[in-house]
């Protein structure tokens, strides 16, 4: 394996992060992600900066020793995983009702991400509450 690889391998150690978060964060799989861990697989530029690009790390981070659990941190902003790949998980639906359904609440979703979550409607001008006693009503 190569210096590299090494630096990358150790970083990616470094941050404590699980198979299964790497592939909720980065894709991929569950089996990828623990053969490269465990140095089964190459560790490659290209890997590298998927995971960086799923972790929201600055390009090149993980090549440089000694990346700390700070630097690892998802951004506070941007879009997620999710996010980036929705049209490959869109095009996988067939039914066109559902399609459409899965559409709308991913793009309420993004526009969440991006706006924020949506405004509290205005509370109407409460009616003035009278300071006579209202009439008592008669049963006879």
């Amino acid at each position: 394996m190569s210096e590299d690889s090494l630096i990358r391998l150790e970083n990616l150690r470094n941050t404590k992060l699980r198979p299964t978060e790497l592939v909720r964060r980065c894709g991929s799989s569950v089996a990828y992600w623990s053969d490269l861990i465990a140095g089964r697989k190459s560790f490659g530029e290209k890997t590298a900066r998927k995971i960086e690009a799923g972790l929201g790390l600055p390009r090149g981070s993980l090549d440089q020793p000694g990346l700390s659990m700070e630097q690892s941190a998802p951004p506070a902003a941007g879009p997620s995983f999710d996010a980036q790949n929705l049209g490959y998980y869109l095009d996988k639906i067939t039914d066109p009702e559902r399609h459409a359904k899965t559409a709308r609440a991913a793009l309420q979703l993004i526009l969440q991400q991006v706006d924020g979550p949506p405004p509290e409607p205005p509370n109407p001008e409460p009616e003035p509450v009278s300071k006579t006693r209202p009439a008592a009503r008669l049963n006879r």
